[in-house]
């Protein structure tokens, strides 16, 4: 047999066999049906074996697997991995045709296709379910189309890690047309952040679609709409075509939380990636968003900060605790740190966290910001879930090329929460909102009740944050007449009801298939910290038969039957087709491509950046409040005259005046501090945007507002500042 083909392919002098990519999503229901449909021809004079890496979207179901040649249409069949590569490797050396479909990593897929004759033509059509995540009533849709190169540490073997690397190019003859049919009739907004788009009204909602048709493939598309009159909880069941029935749950959480059970301590590590791939406008942006996370914190808690690249760097020796010393301590380091340590090695710098005591009976959560290039994601993972001790990971992937089996994983197997941020999208609130969860109050006894039906639930439910909404699968056992669901717990003390029906929606693959990915998805997890290898090895394929999905450990496979006189009288002459830089990249980076290509494998070697490009890649969006916030001190109070009278859009001059009018000719500082502060706190709380991703600062604020004797008169009188001021 031979051996796997891994690594660089130049493509010099060389026809790239494919030439288009479409790309159609239907969503029904907040589940996403999606077809990547790629063209090939083959315009050597030779045979060829070409081979196509590409990302997909995580978790999803990649059920179907069709090929289409002049000949016939052949639909792949799902089978062991290496089973299938011995059936594809022996049909090649016999001068036959065959197509197969790997899933190399959890977000990337890896198309072979042998023995294509000069000028044919083959049409190949992989179908995908998804269901699409929500947040605070915004439905997001995202299709990847863009990789970016992954660092590999040097010494490591690529063949022996399995390591999928196609050549990158900054420019390539194929192009992406997207159209998505969204099947809801009434939206409150619609946009993309990634692409021009086109929309067009049907009967059932619309469609959606690129204002370019040949669209570079440089960029993940991102879809954002907002349905009108959003009804959650919901509870859908459907039926497989082998008999198994599941449900689909989805559930918003809306909270009031008492202040008083909000001030657990917390001890925080932030993680940054500061290679040389997060150059790129990101770096400066992701150091403000830290700063202003700091600024949030409470006096009590702890924290710490580690920058890491192909080293790391620890700030200190040990956990400190927040205070206004150590928080200038910080902020004076965080000035000064630059993306410059060369490629991304993680797995080093996790296990230094994993062992950094936590304080007391503090909290330890872990924020991490990085592009996610890595090459040993399934390692990374499986160490954290050996190793991460009830420390849960927040986890950003910043930029078109993140990896969002790294991040999403990372946050998965610790119980965390993860997003994605993309050019346009502003990392500064992001990271904010993700960090306000982080003094939500721990929701306890969370269960789901079922009446008139039986459900499996999944042993572990997710952790329960307001604003974000909660998507679980289940098997159903059995499902009577008008059954319902109930879902309960507990929060600071106080129990919470939600219920809905549940909706039979009879014959449909959708929801059975993402099941069957939860299920696949959950025994990897079990198989990264159990001894039973074997076991779950076994229960992994038997899902991928049963539902006939790929996994990791299988592969999709279809032979075409040739006669004698149609097969190749030679092995075909392998070609690996590249792939276009992620757009970030291409601006950024100032050499030529082969260096580019040389710094991925180097540990050493750092790509230069050009500055004349910043604000193309730049997603530094400016918002007032950011201003306000990083004018907070380590006890809550703001200092934030110059930023209050640029959004009351008045002079200083006469801001400074209602302010001594407001505090009695200048009673004395702290008074006017506290005025300063609540009038600030009601201008945040009254902005939504500002509120949504400020909740921890606000309630910091509100606290030390509570410690002055003088509180009552101090909010009164900042409400008839504002009140004087709105009247003119």
């Amino acid at each position: 047999m031979m051996k796997k083909r891994t690594g660089l392919y130049s493509t010099e002098q060389r026809q790239i066999a494919l030439t288009k990519i479409n790309v159609s999503s239907i969503i029904d229901g907040f589940i996403a049906e999606t077809t990547i449909t790629q063209h090939f021809k083959n315009t050597e004079n030779i045979n060829i074996e070409t081979v196509y890496c590409f990302p997909v979207e995580n978790p999803a179901a990649i059920y179907s697997f069709t090929i289409k040649t002049a000949r016939k249409v052949l639909n792949g069949c799902q089978d062991e991995k290496k089973r299938a590569y011995d059936v594809y490797d022996n049909t090649l050396e016999e001068g036959g045709s065959a197509f197969k479909l790997e899933l190399e990593e959890k977000n990337i897929l890896e198309l072979s296709i042998g023995n294509l004759s000069p000028d044919e033509e083959v049409t190949v059509e992989i179908r995908i379910i998804s269901h699409l995540t929500i947040t605070d009533g915004i439905v997001t849709l995202r299709i990847p189309t863009a990789l970016s190169p992954r660092y590999v540490p040097a010494g490591t073997s690529w063949e022996e890690n399995n390591i999928a690397s196609p050549p990158f190019l900054t420019s390539v003859p194929y192009g992406v047309a997207i159209c998505v049919n969204i099947n809801i009739p009434e939206l409150n907004s619609l946009r993309s952040s990634s692409h021009r788009i086109r929309a067009e009204k049907t009967a059932s909602g619309c469609i959606v679609g690129l204002l370019d048709p040949h669209e570079a493939p440089d960029r993940d598309f991102i879809l954002e709409f907002e349905p009108r009159g959003l009804e959650l909880p919901q509870c859908s069941v459907s039926r497989h075509t082998n008999g198994m029935r599941a449900a689909l749950i989805k559930f918003q959480p809306e909270f009031d939380f008492p202040l008083a059970e909000t001030q657990e301590r917390s001890d925080i590590i932030f993680m940054l990636d500061c290679s040389s791939s997060m150059a790129c406008s990101y770096i400066e942006p992701a150091k403000e968003a830290l700063e202003l996370c700091l600024r949030s914190m409470t006096e009590g808690d702890y924290f710490n900060i580690m920058v890491f690249g192909s080293s790391y760097r620890l700030f200190f020796s040990k956990q400190m605790e927040y205070n206004q010393l150590n928080l200038e301590k910080y902020l004076s380091k965080l000035a000064e740190i630059e993306a410059d340590m060369g490629g991304t090695e993680l797995l080093e710098a996790l296990d230094v966290v994993y062992r950094i005591p936590v304080q007391g009976n503090c909290r330890r959560e872990v924020i991490l910001i990085t592009d996610g290039e890595v090459y040993n994601t399934r390692e990374v993972l499986q160490h954290a879930a050996m190793n991460h001790k009830n420390t849960r990971f927040y986890t950003f992937g910043i930029g078109r090329g993140a990896s969002q089996a790294l991040v999403k994983g990372l946050a998965d197997v610790t119980g965390g929460v993860w997003e994605i941020i993309s050019p346009g999208e502003n990392i500064q609130e992001k990271v904010l909102r993700q960090f306000s969860r982080l003094i939500q109050p721990e929701v306890k006894n969370l269960s789901i009740i079922t009446e008139n039906a039986k459900f499996r639930m999944p042993e572990y439910l997710p952790p329960v944050y307001e604003g974000d909404t909660l998507t679980l699968l289940a098997e159903v056992e059995s499902l009577g007449e008008n059954a319902r669901i109930i879902v309960s717990g507990q929060i600071c003390g106080e129990t919470f009801f939600w219920e809905c029906p549940v909706i039979d929606l009879g014959s449909d693959n959708r929801i059975p298939l993402r099941w069957a990915v939860s299920q696949i998805t959950e025994l990897e997890e079990r198989l990264y910290i159990e001894e039973k290898r074997e076991f779950f090895e076994q229960e992994i394929l038997k899902q991928t038969k049963a539902f006939n999905i790929l996994s990791h450990l299988s592969s999709f496979l279809t032979i075409e039957d040739r006669r004698e006189d149609e097969k190749a009288l030679y092995y075909p002459s392998f070609r690996i087709i590249p792939v276009m830089l992620s757009r970030t990249r291409i601006y950024s980076y100032s050499g030529n491509i082969r260096e580019l290509m040389a710094a991925v494998h180097e540990t050493s070697a750092q790509a230069q950046y050009a500055a004349a490009h910043s604000e193309t890649c730049s997603m530094n969006v400016s918002g007032w409040y950011r201003q306000a916030l990083k004018t907070q001190d380590a006890s809550g109070s703001f200092s934030s005259e110059q930023v209050l009278a640029a959004k009351l859009k008045i002079a200083p001059e006469a801001l400074e005046v209602h302010l001594n009018q407001s505090s009695s000719a200048r009673e004395n500082m702290l008074k006017r501090k506290a005025l300063i502060t609540a009038v600030t706190v009601n201008l945040l709380k009254s902005d939504s945007d500002a509120a949504a991703v400020s909740s921890r600062a606000i309630k910091k604020a509100e606290r030390w507002l509570e410690s002055l004797d003088d509180k009552e008169d101090i909010i009164l009188r900042s409400r008839q500042l504002l009140d004087n001021l709105n009247r003119q």
